[in-house]
């Protein structure tokens, strides 16, 4: 794993899943964008999966900056194209409880409401719910392991 990528309770990477990777911040003096470039995971594989624990959709990660391996910025563009995927009403309906139900509406409310322009406002409000509300706010990006049993790889948010 890169080690941008990698998981850690002090990640390398200061990131809000629930915004753009152009917003991504480092605790480092200077991230060079050539990292961002750089293989995923070593060796370099073409494609991979991401699942994030109690949540129900994969997330599938393939080369596309080069098209011969995915890249830490492939990881970060799927990551955050996944989630800001809309939900359907079968989705919200398979909702356990009226209480996580709840949850979800008013992370979908947070999500439009912290934006301060209006036009943008109106816009994410009218394009409804999307998968990241799922998550319960936890959207900071902790890191990636590997989960041996699937070979796929684990999401960590806080």
């Amino acid at each position: 794993m890169h080690h941008l990528l990698a998981y850690s309770h002090h990640p390398v990477i200061n990131y809000d899943v629930s915004l753009a990777p152009s917003t991504i911040t480092t605790t480092l003096s200077s991230l060079p964008s050539t990292q961002l470039s750089e293989p995923a995971v070593y060796p370099p594989v073409y494609s991979l999966v991401i699942l994030i624990p109690h949540y129900t959709w994969p997330i599938y990660v393939h080369a596309s900056y080069n098209g011969q391996y995915v890249t830490v910025n492939d990881v970060f563009t799927a990551i955050y194209h996944s989630l800001r995927t809309n939900i359907s009403s079968s989705d919200y309906r398979a909702i356990r409880s009226k209480k996580e139900a709840e949850k979800v509406r008013m992370a979908y409310v947070m999500r439009y409401r912290r934006l301060r322009d209006p036009y943008a406002y109106e816009l994410e409000k009218q394009q409804g719910m999307k998968r990241v509300d799922f998550l319960n706010w936890r959207t900071r990006f902790m890191g990636l392991t590997i989960n041996p049993s699937s070979g796929a790889w684990l999401l960590h948010l806080l």
